[in-house]
């Protein structure tokens, strides 16, 4: 009863209004033909009335209108009777129940709003704080993984997202790129779901299959950056969608820069040909790498890599077939190994391959993986010709049974190189293990390794 009474009142709130005429008609006649006594009891049965709506609602109400009516009897009446419920008592409560149920439902609704728009305006002033601080903070943030940290506490506190996946689609890649998620299988997102119509991005059904819808784009210099979101979380943007634009605009476009420099200190890390890294990020990592395997008493294994008779090979065919077989030879060498191996340009045909974790028989495996690989493909030829066959020599040194220092495992490895050289090529060989000087006893001479 209390839930459609209260639903009617709201539908039709002019009635809330033309409630109130009977009630203070009946408190003025009241006043002209009653006594003073019956006058204030009058009036304190609306009050008691008017605070039962505003605590308990219809229901409240119309309990303290029975105990009012029961009251006002017995006290005008002095002792039980007959009821009759068209009597002056019921009528006059009757009115009094329904000018202060009209008044309290009104009262309650203009509190009720009241509290609505403060809290709007508290939710409103909240949320330009935030866009006003992330103006801010993002400004002075440049390192992608803090950027991508703040992104997703924002939009889970401010937005309530709490499933969503950032990804950026480019005209070179078929696949999209996955910057961010919360909440997404990151193996759902590998599907190609986007493509390109007349410089328009469109979504491939596939993006609904997954429960997601597209929550906003942005245009960046690295693609098209778009945000899935699940659940309800696209309706909770739309109901502010100009602020969360401009929070997502000023994001995208920081994360955007981040990866710009990113790719800009990648870029000056990895040899433009081969796309591994260069000889300066090598020392670079070796240095690391060896300095952590001597903290944690690991092992660590180096390969020195070169291409056999590659002089021929350009002479013969042409630098850019070079160029082609260089590339080639370089991507079989990165996916022999594992992802934890960091393999370089050292130099024209020369590449190195540090080996985390390794000892020499670990190596040996990689290095024989690599030859197998290099011998068993084909590469660029003249235009008349079937494509020839290159070969690699590989020598392996390693921590800390070929030296405790970067130059002392170059030099060995670079020394087991040329020894796979001399043994015909097409092949690795191991450095030979670092002697170790003897004390000597009494009587005995030194000799040199």
């Amino acid at each position: 009863m209390s839930t459609i009474g209260n639903r009617w009142l709201r539908n039709y709130p002019q009635f809330k209004f033309l409630a109130l005429i009977p009630d203070f008609f009946f408190i003025i006649k009241m006043c002209t033909i009653i006594g003073p006594v019956e006058s204030y009891l009058v009036y304190a049965y609306f009050a008691l009335i008017l605070l039962a709506s505003l605590q308990l609602g219809i229901r409240g109400s119309l309990a303290m209108a029975l105990l009012v009516t029961a009251f006002d009897y017995y006290h005008t009446q002095g002792a039980p009777g007959e009821l009759n419920f068209y009597g002056s008592i019921f009528m006059r409560i009757g009115f009094t129940w329904v000018g202060a149920l009209a008044l309290g439902i009104t009262f309650q609704n203009i509190s009720t709003n009241k509290s609505k728009i403060t809290r709007l305006h508290e939710d409103l002033d909240s949320k330009i704080t935030v866009l006003a601080s992330a103006s801010r903070v993002l400004g002075s943030i440049n390192d992608l993984d803090k950027l991508i940290s703040y992104f997703q506490e924002t939009t889970s506190r401010i937005f309530g997202i709490s499933k969503y996946a950032l990804v950026i689609k480019t005209d070179e890649r078929n696949e999209a790129l996955l910057v961010s998620r919360t909440g997404v299988d990151e193996s759902d997102l590998t599907e190609n779901f986007f493509q390109f119509e007349e410089e328009l991005l469109t979504a491939d059904f596939k993006v609904s299959d997954l429960g997601l819808s597209i929550g906003a784009t942005h245009k960046g210099t690295q693609g098209f950056y778009v945000l899935l979101v699940g659940g309800d979380g696209l309706q909770r943007i739309l109901t502010d969608k100009d602020i969360f634009q401009t929070i997502f605009s000023q994001f995208i476009m920081a994360i955007d820069n981040a990866l710009l420099v990113q790719k800009a200190e990648k870029a000056s890390l990895t040899d433009h040909l081969t796309n591994l890294y260069n000889q300066r990020y090598f020392y670079v990592r070796m240095a690391e790498e060896l300095n952590r395997a001597k903290r944690n008493k690991d092992n660590l294994s180096l390969l020195m890599i070169d291409v056999d008779n590659f002089k021929n090979y350009n002479d013969t065919y042409g630098h850019l077939s070079g160029d082609k077989a260089l590339a080639k030879i370089a991507h079989l060498i990165k996916t022999a190994g594992r992802d934890s191996d960091i393999a370089a340009r050292y130099g024209g045909e020369e590449f190195v391959v540090v080996l985390p974790d390794a000892d020499g028989d670990a190596a040996t495996e990689v290095a024989e993986r690599i030859i197998n690989n290099v011998r068993n493909e084909h590469y660029p030829g003249h235009s008349d010709e079937l494509d020839v066959e290159l070969t690699v020599s590989i020598g392996i040194s390693s921590y800390p049974n070929h030296g405790a220092e970067i130059t002392d495992i170059i030099e060995r490895a670079d020394k087991a190189l040329y020894k796979a050289k001399a043994l015909g090529k097409d092949r690795c060989a191991i450095a030979r293990k670092k002697n170790v000087p003897k004390k000597r006893g009494p009587g005995t001479k030194t000799r040199s390794a």
